[in-house]
């Protein structure tokens, strides 16, 4: 599965989750919750809001995944 496709699909989930800015940041960067078709799980993305660029992803597991569940029942 590439990533880089999973991390577009997941910024671009309509019903994605946007933390601006990340509460878990030093750096002030945006954190993004959404779900990529291409790998089949929701994907958290971490991205430097100053140029958009995406600094680290991993699968959402936890509070997260937690959250986009209720975000997607609460009818996004």
């Amino acid at each position: 599965m590439p990533w880089v496709t999973a991390c577009v699909e997941a910024v671009t989930d309509p019903n994605r989750i946007v933390r601006e800015p990340d509460p878990k940041s030093r750096a002030g960067f945006t954190r993004v919750i959404g779900y990529s078709p291409t790998a089949g799980f929701v994907v958290t993305v971490i991205i430097r809001p100053r140029d958009h660029a995406g600094v680290t992803a991993w699968k959402t597991s936890g509070a997260d995944l937690r959250a986009y569940g209720d975000h997607q029942e609460d009818g996004a």
